[in-house]
């Protein structure tokens, strides 16, 4: 949806399913510089219109109030028999209207963290009592008389990976809202600091399970391992029969836990077909219990529309600003992989990866991946809100094996064949 389509006012429907008013539309700024092969922006560089929204109504038309915020282009006004029933509906329950209308906005904030190195515990104390003499708004102009006025600017840490070799370090957040820039000043304004201490920043453990099975061979020794058919590392490759849909975003269902082998009817179609998807559908306004769909209901998107559900939701999506199309697709019509925790589509190139499937730490290195994988992890994986050496990642991705705790999820770019994994943790 175009900028000039959409007013204050409007019932639309956006990526989160049900129905939205618009509150405003306001411009959203780059809170930060960000560069790599085909996206760069500056901070404060325009790149796209928010539109605040306050919902009125689920997908099944049931009255419930929310709060949310997207980029326009994801917005769709509503059709007429939509807007008659919301009409209708207000017309006869005042106290829903009066709910509605009274409601104010409001809206999650962007954090900004900047990390500091302490010499003692009780600096963030002090520190705490001079974020308070801070007033309730202030832009760059006054943080930076800030930190240079209580000497603080000698403390900051600008490589995060200096800050692991430190015994005390600490982060301060800062409160901003995407669309509050002003460019005379070239500055955000922020709002609400807090400082947190990050305890044991040289000393802590990488290991965050206990329960978790090591193998006693090092990196150097899988390499070895990996070449042996028996290798009990190594997950094994599944052939994917002919006849079954083809996923353009997920390479081989049968390779996760999502699909089993099963000739139970489909809760869809309640046609018998050998694999069953089993990993189930999510939905925002009613407990979706789908225990068993054929690959032929997801793909075609029977399944999503008659239970009124997602396979993956958008906000799992990495790259929530790609061709609304593939979103959609990944969404709708394509399986989702089961995860212990919140699960992430992988993006790259600016637009969703392909799932290639679970793998464990013989795959990376069969595939010759281990060293890009190991590499790109230390520069985006976090541990107790810092990043993760190559050493760590090292003792981490060993632990990724049969019955493990430890699950590895890999991606490849459609547009330049790069792999990426994502890590779960039980």
């Amino acid at each position: 949806m175009k900028l000039d389509e959409i007013k204050v006012g409007d019932w639309v429907t956006q990526y989160d399913s049900g129905y939205w008013q618009v509150v405003d539309v306001l411009p959203q700024y780059a809170t930060y510089d960000y560069k790599d092969v085909n996206l760069k922006h500056k901070k404060g560089d325009l790149i796209g219109h928010l539109a605040l929204l306050k919902k009125g109504f689920t997908s099944t038309k049931k009255f419930k109030m929310d709060f949310a915020s997207c980029n326009i282009v994801w917005c769709k006004k509503v059709d007429k028999e939509t807007t008659d029933f919301i009409n209708s509906f207000f017309h006869d329950n005042l106290e829903e209207k009066k709910q509605f209308e009274t409601a104010i906005y409001k809206e999650r904030p962007t954090i900004m963290s900047i990390w500091l190195e302490l010499e003692r515990n009780e600096q963030v104390e002090e520190i705490t009592k001079l974020l308070r003499k801070l007033p309730e708004k202030f832009n760059d102009s006054k943080w930076n008389k800030f930190l240079d006025k209580n000497k603080l600017r000698k403390m900051l840490i600008d490589n995060l990976s200096y800050a692991r070799n430190k015994e005390l370090v600490s982060v301060i957040y800062l409160k901003l809202f995407p669309w509050e820039f002003n460019k005379k000043n070239d500055s955000f304004l922020y709002f609400e600091p807090e400082i947190m201490l990050v305890d044991n920043i040289k000393k802590k453990n990488t290991t965050t399970e206990k329960n978790i099975k090591k193998p006693k061979d090092s990196i150097d020794e899988l390499y070895e391992k990996v070449l042996k058919d028996d290798n009990p590392y190594l997950l094994k490759d599944i052939d994917y029969p002919e006849g079954y849909p083809v996923f353009k975003y997920f390479v081989n269902p049968l390779r996760t836990k999502s699909v089993i082998k099963s000739n139970v009817l489909c809760e869809c179609c309640g046609k018998s077909k050998e694999y069953s998807y089993v990993a189930g559908m999510e939905s925002e306004d009613i407990e979706i219990d789908v225990k068993n769909l054929c690959l032929d209901c997801i793909a075609s998107g029977d399944a999503a529309k008659k239970f009124n559900g997602v396979f993956t939701p958008y906000s799992s999506i990495a790259n929530r600003t790609a061709d609304k199309n593939i979103t959609e697709e990944i969404m709708y019509r394509t399986p989702s992989f089961a995860t212990w925790q919140e699960k992430e589509w992988l993006s790259h190139c600016k637009t969703p990866c392909t799932y290639i499937g679970q793998v464990y730490i013989g795959d990376l290195l069969k595939i010759g991946i281990y060293k890009q994988v190991r590499t790109e992890l230390s520069k985006t994986f976090y541990y107790q809100n810092m990043p993760m050496t190559v050493a760590e990642i090292d003792d981490m991705l060993i632990n990724m094996v049969e019955d493990s705790s430890l699950e590895g999820h890999l991606f490849k770019c459609t547009q330049c064949g790069r792999y990426k994994l994502h890590i779960d943790l039980d």
